[in-house]
């Protein structure tokens, strides 16, 4: 299949009309490379080499010897003419020459001469007007402002007989031929003024012209006038002998020039194409132009740090945020999008790097945390602002390197600075968060920039915290930015927001298991920071649980309903953690017992779009934390010693019993079950629970009693459940007693028959002998009656 490459630098597969367009994008380097390899081309096909060289290389050059020699000549005779005699020589020569060359140029053969002699005798013109100032042996002119309106008289002349004769190759020839001049004849910063003169008239003619060569030569020639000064300020002895005022202006001319051509002479972009036809790209002039001042900012930046270090190097960083602040601006101006011209991407780049090695060069710690918080915010509102993602991404990399900053130094903050440090880091927290919601309402592109601006800024606010509060108050506080997110999404509408909140309650979950809380002295009343935090998490699950939506989807490989079980799971686990911590286990038993009844009691609604989790879920939790109370109950008052449960004041053991005896509360429910499984699930609790809030007053008098008075204690306890479980007839009641009464009879045969003394075996025996008599009585009357009445 043939192929044929079109003008546009595509390439076409195939033949006639149907034949497929394959685009081949050129990079800016070919096509620069193509466009002058043509000319060049060009020029040499019309009449050869040999025509090329005598027509047009001789004249050009032999111009150029012209215009060095008047420079030459000015300083030869120093001490033969006078000032005046020696500028009227040469400006006479100057005008002379511009005469013969339009002269010349009347006549078509004689044309090609038109052009170099115009061009090198207001080179002339020009030298004259900047000698009769700036150089000592033909100074006439004493005033620096007359001196240096007479220069611009001169420019101006150039530039309008540029514009009337409208010819590229004169301008620059003229233009590269008065920076040759004054490189060669240098007199410091007096020819930097006049260079900078030039550079700005440049910049007003490459539009007009057409012209961007102008470009790259008025920055070049700008920048070889201005090295010479740039090595002396670099030099030990040119940085102390250099005037501050002359230090100062020389940096001053170097950031108008590059501002002024930064501004005025912006590359064009592509011409938009006609409806049905491929873009066009923009030209190799374009590209060119584009190069110049993309290596002008980085000269630019270059010699403004290079200057600024040498000769105030104790204030090298404000220096460098001057210039990375008037780089970001420049490349702000440029406009909006990213689909401008490479200098655009250059000057942010650069103003970036400067800034974060100003920042680093900062010498205070507190100053380096604002710094990075601070650039952070400008670049990133600069990025929304401007729809630049490229601002943005340097936006994002200055936050992380204000975390990095704070990661390397948070082991030697300074106390004076850590109040500093706490508010710069929630600054960047703040700002990440007010960026990505911004982000979301422009509806802006690119959302893993939202993203990583969300996620950053909770590692901001979560450094802060770190950084302000001890282990307790910060799981506090965690669990409070935890509801204030989960808050924030339902108002928003954000599910990112949702996400960060279940990620941030399972971690601070895991991390209630982990705080070390030393002494846990009371901190508000009587409240302990262990409470406090175990109090902070329930809330915290409680209220996403009751309040909050789901996740939606799959959010780190785990569907949203599970993130939801896992915050109950977690609630359960801290409220049994911190209460096994902090109550002895007398106390601890009861608690969980009533922490299972609630649980259960969650565990019987029908719906579950309340909660957000399965109530089965509740169920087991239920079971598990009963399970556990038993078993901790048997090891607290069979096991260990006595010494090790302390005692309890009359509150703490009404406490006690109190909370047992609730234990018994699902006997007494309404049913819920409707399915057979239910049934035996609730069935199955009721006496699980009835039997829980048995054995823990049992275990209570075992422990508090002795001898005979243990069994009279489990007596009078087993008669106080099998009563009421006969007359309101609930067999989950009644099984508990009796199976204590039972145990109540083998210890009196086998442990009271031996171990205790007559008085005490009469008494045990006697009180046991006549309850179990009448509890037969009443248990034969009362279940009698339950048959009836079933019958």
């Amino acid at each position: 299949m043939a192929s044929k490459l079109t003008a546009h630098g595509c390439r076409r597969i195939g033949s006639g009309e149907g034949g497929i367009m394959e685009e081949r994008k050129k990079n800016k380097l070919e096509e620069l490379l193509e466009g002058f390899s043509a000319a060049f081309l060009g020029a040499l096909r019309q009449g050869g080499m040999e025509r090329f060289i005598g027509e047009k290389l001789l004249n050009y050059v032999g111009m150029l010897l012209v215009v060095l020699s008047g420079a030459f000549f000015l300083k030869y005779t120093a001490g033969m003419l006078g000032p005046v005699g020696k500028l009227a020589i040469s400006l006479a020569a100057g005008v002379a020459v511009v005469g013969l060359g339009e002269y010349l140029g009347r006549e078509e053969r004689y044309s090609l001469f038109r052009l170099p002699l115009v061009g090198g005798g207001w080179i002339v013109i020009y030298y004259t007007a900047f000698a009769a100032h700036y150089v000592e042996a033909t100074r006439i002119i004493e005033s620096p402002t007359v001196g240096l309106a007479v220069l611009c008289v001169a420019a101006a002349g150039m530039i309008a007989h540029s514009l009337r004769i409208r010819s590229r190759i004169l301008t620059g020839f003229a233009f590269a031929l008065a920076y040759l001049a004054f490189i060669v004849t240098h007199l410091g910063v007096q020819s930097l003024t006049v260079c900078t003169v030039l550079a700005l008239a440049g910049a007003v003619l490459v539009r007009p012209l057409a012209s961007p060569e102008l470009a790259a030569i008025n920055l070049a020639g700008f920048y070889l006038n201005y090295f010479p000064i740039f090595r002396g300020v670099l030099s030990a002895s040119g940085a102390q002998g250099l005037p501050a005022a002359d230090f100062w202006y020389s940096l001053g001319m170097a950031t108008l020039v590059h501002a002024v051509f930064a501004v005025l002479v912006p590359p064009k972009p592509g011409r938009a194409p006609a409806a049905g036809e491929p873009p066009t790209p923009p030209s190799p002039d374009d590209y060119w132009m584009d190069l110049s001042l993309s290596l002008s900012a980085v000269v630019y930046a270059a010699v403004f740090y290079g200057q600024t270090s040498a000769y105030q190097p104790l204030h090298g960083a404000a220096g460098l945020l001057a210039l990375g602040g008037m780089l970001t601006a420049l490349s702000a101006l440029r406009g909006k999008g990213d689909g401008g011209s490479a200098l655009q991407h250059v000057q942010a780049f650069l103003g970036a790097a400067v800034t974060a090695l100003a920042v680093f060069q900062l010498d205070g710690m507190a100053e380096r945390y604002w710094g990075f918080a601070l650039a952070a915010s400008v670049l990133g509102t600069l990025g929304l602002w401007l729809d630049r993602r490229s601002f943005e991404r340097y936006a994002l990399a200055f936050m992380g390197l204000g975390l990095l900053h704070h990661w390397g130094c948070m082991g030697s903050l300074p106390a004076e600075s850590r109040l500093t440090a706490v508010l710069s880091l929630g600054y960047l927290g703040a700002a990440g968060y007010a960026l990505a919601g911004l982000r979301q309402r422009a509806g802006r592109a690119a959302t893993w920039i939202s993203g990583v601006w969300l996620y950053g800024g909770l590692a901001a606010i979560l450094a802060a915290l770190w950084l302000q509060f001890q282990p307790a108050a910060f799981a506090v506080s965690v669990f409070v930015l935890a509801l204030i997110l989960e808050w924030a999404a339902m108002e928003a509408g954000a599910e990112p927001l949702r996400q960060q909140a279940v990620l941030l309650e399972a971690a601070a979950g895991l991390y209630c298991f982990c705080i070390d809380y030393g002494s846990n002295l009371p901190v508000l009343g009587p409240v302990t920071p262990r409470l406090l935090v175990t109090a902070s998490a329930v809330v915290t699950y409680g209220a996403a649980l009751a309040c909050c939506r789901r996740p939606e989807g799959v959010f780190l490989g785990v569907a949203g309903s599970d993130w939801r079980r896992s915050s109950a799971w977690f609630a359960a686990g801290i409220a049994a953690f911190g209460a096994y911590n902090e109550f002895g286990p007398r106390l601890r038993l009861p608690l969980w017992g009533l922490g299972a009844l609630a649980l259960l009691l969650l565990g019987r609604r029908r719906e579950e779009e309340g909660l957000g989790v399965a109530a089965a879920d509740f169920r087991l939790q239920a079971y598990l934390l009963v399970l556990a109370t038993a078993a901790e109950g048997v090891l607290s008052y069979l096991v260990y010693p006595a010494s090790l449960l302390g005692t309890l004041g009359a509150r703490e053991t009404a406490i006690f019993w109190c909370s047992s005896l609730i234990l018994a509360a699902p006997v007494f429910w309404p049913a819920w079950a409707k399915t057979p499984a239910e049934e035996a699930e609730e069935r199955s609790a009721r006496y699980v629970f009835a039997a829980l809030s048995l054995i823990l007053p049992a275990l209570f008098i075992a422990k508090e009693a002795d001898g005979a008075w243990i069994t009279l204690g489990w007596t009078l306890l087993g008669m106080g459940y099998l009563l009421p479980g006969l007359f309101s007839g609930r067999t989950p009641l009644r099984l508990p007693g009796l199976a204590l009464l039972g145990v109540c009879v083998l210890k009196a045969l086998f442990r009271d028959l031996t171990g205790l003394a007559l008085p005490h075996r009469v008494l045990s025996y006697g009180v046991l002998g006549v309850l179990l008599v009448l509890s037969s009585f009443l248990y034969v009357r009362l279940t009698k009656k339950e048959e009836c009445h079933e019958s």
